[in-house]
């Protein structure tokens, strides 16, 4: 489908405020506690670009899809890191992988941690992300996680660090450190490693050279060759080598060379050229060669400009399902079957068959490389997939120019929220990437005169007190999270009465008997392994109940359920 007019994508963005405004206002007029008026608030017209040139039609045809290991070149790298591995040493070995963002450095090590050679040699595999700007005690609890199930959140830092080295210490161990940006990040964690455990291994990914110079040895990852590059274009747009055309020869190994030598800018061009009909060869000529165009006018492109690029080339329907990915965490692997629960429970997916459609949503972006396969089913299908660090970047920069009020990023510091609630507006989402027992001061959205946003919560802790204000959230519509929800107080009373959508994930308990669902249509519950049984107060109102690794007695309650329901929408459960 073609792209609309910049000035009808506007007219939609307000229209779509007034709808939110609109569903707000009858929310509140439905809690008689809680009326308020308000005024909606229209976002400024967004400035065209340059890239506005470049068609944004794309076929229908859609190309192979490729995992984010599919890169040329990439064997010989793993296998000299992999010689290391071999090595024998006399004290605990870190090796580091240099290079700039876009080089596959993140690439590399998954293919590492995931060899056979790893799998068989090292008992204890862990893979920690460190970002740009760590929480080291959330690396830490991310390295113990790998050796206990306890609750270990309660710890003091220093109990926390003798913790880590005691599991660390006698167990031959191989550690992925993904993305340390400073040497004082490393210092921090380094100080937990036993350097006299010579039967284990620490593997760090970094830009900053002055890091790799602080393992054991260093390897610098190298841009890609001319040909190289070309060789990969060919592979994502073709799926093969040596397929292409005669004539896009010469325009495509000009196109190669101005990624210059980045992978991921390589793999991102192949995702806007590949799918096109290979009857229409003229037409395909004349989008290679604008391409070519929109690299050559400025030389110093950065991987960013291209992401840019890729996204403008996205039909409308699949901008916003991109740009949701700005709402979990850096380096976040999710499973496609919670994504397409998501953006449909988030109103992304229009249209009389959403699950249908959502899937190709998701082919076609996989498609594209924007978003990269992490692992497949038995099967073949796609399990979970990620969005690279720049594509995660840009889907954050861009809902902040937009100004759409898509999502907003909450952080405690010092136990306060960040920012703080006074200024973050009417967003329609609220992103919690942090603990959030100390964060009483986050319940007050529900006293403010604004209706309660959707809440997206990964916290570290393993349980998340809702107390009191809680209980005024009447407005929440939707909340995901990774936590248990616990210190439900006998005669708190109340309830989620707005809430339409509940997605619980990685929980150990799940009781929510006292609370009162009076709209629930979708609850979806991942790894609640403990779960003995469904609470009746849930069943009212729900329309779907999907279930991933659920214990049995709770599959036996979700047939129930189903049995309830009379099978007019039976639940839906993942292997």
């Amino acid at each position: 489908m073609p792209n609309k007019p910049e000035g009808f994508r506007e007219l939609e963005r307000r229209i779509r405020d007034v709808v939110y405004e609109a569903e707000d206002t009858i929310g509140l007029l439905h809690n008689p506690s809680c009326i308020c008026t308000s005024q909606a608030t229209l976002t400024p017209k967004c400035q065209a670009t340059a890239m506005a040139d470049i068609p944004q039609s794309h076929s229908a045809t859609k190309p192979k899809i490729f995992s984010e290991e599919n890169l040329l070149g990439f064997q010989d790298h793993g296998s000299i890191i992999v010689g290391y591995l071999r090595e024998p040493k006399e004290e605990l070995d870190v090796i580091s992988t240099i290079g700039m963002p876009g080089l596959g450095k993140t690439t590399l090590a998954r293919k590492i941690f995931k060899s056979d050679f790893v799998k068989h040699e090292f008992p204890n595999r862990i893979w920690v992300n460190v970002s740009q700007k760590p929480n080291i005690r959330n690396v830490l609890l991310n390295i113990l996680k790998e050796f206990t199930s306890d609750d270990v959140s309660g710890l003091s830092d220093p109990t926390l660090m003798e913790t880590v080295e005691y599991y660390l210490k006698e167990r031959k161990f191989f550690l992925v450190l993904d993305d340390v940006w400073t040497t004082d990040a490393w210092n921090d964690i380094r100080n937990v490693l036993p350097e006299s455990n010579n039967m284990s291994n620490v593997l760090i990914t970094s830009c900053e050279k002055s890091v790799g110079e602080k393992a054991t040895r260093s390897y610098e990852l190298p841009l890609l060759t001319g040909p190289q590059s070309w060789e990969l274009l060919q592979y994502h747009v073709f799926g093969e080598l040596g397929k292409s055309h005669r004539d896009l020869k010469a325009v495509g190994e000009c196109i190669a060379r101005n990624c210059h030598g980045f992978p991921l800018s390589v793999m991102l061009i192949g995702g806007i050229l590949a799918g096109q009909d290979d009857e229409n060869i003229s037409a395909i000529k004349e989008e290679w060669l604008k391409v070519s165009k929109f690299l050559k006018n400025d030389k110093k492109k950065q991987v960013s400009d291209i992401v840019e690029l890729s996204y403008n080339k996205l039909p409308d329907e699949l901008k916003d399902c991109l740009l949701y990915f700005a709402v979990f965490p850096e380096d976040y692997e999710i499973s496609v079957w919670k994504l397409i629960r998501l953006w449909i429970a988030e109103g992304l997916i229009q249209g009389k068959n959403p699950e249908e459609t959502v899937e190709e949503y998701v082919k076609d972006l996989i498609s594209r490389n924007l978003v990269m396969i992490v692992k497949r089913t038995s099967k073949g299908e796609v399990k979970t997939c990620r969005v690279h660090d720049a594509v995660h970047a840009f889907c954050g920069l861009k809902v902040l120019q937009e100004q759409q009020r898509f999502f907003l990023e909450m952080k405690c510091v010092n136990g306060d929220l960040v920012p703080p609630l006074s200024e973050i507006g009417k967003p329609r989402r609220l992103c919690i990437h942090s603990d959030l027992e100390i964060c009483s001061e986050l319940w007050n959205l529900s006293s403010s005169d604004r209706p309660s946003p959707a809440l997206v919560v990964y916290t570290k802790n393993k349980s998340l007190p809702m107390k009191a204000n809680i209980w005024k959230m009447v407005q929440l519509r939707h909340l995901k999270t990774n936590a248990v929800i616990t210190e439900i107080a006998e005669g708190d009373g109340g309830g989620f009465h707005s809430l339409h959508f509940l997605l619980i994930e990685d929980t150990k308990l799940f009781n929510l008997e006292m609370i009162v669902f009076l709209n629930l249509g979708l609850l979806c519950l991942e790894s609640a392994r403990n779960l003995k049984e469904i609470p009746d107060g849930v069943v009212g109102s729900l329309e779907k109940l999907n279930i991933e690794h659920l214990s049995a007695s709770g599959v036996e309650t979700a047939k129930k359920i189903d049995e309830m329901k009379n099978a007019n929408q039976p639940c839906s459960s993942s292997p």
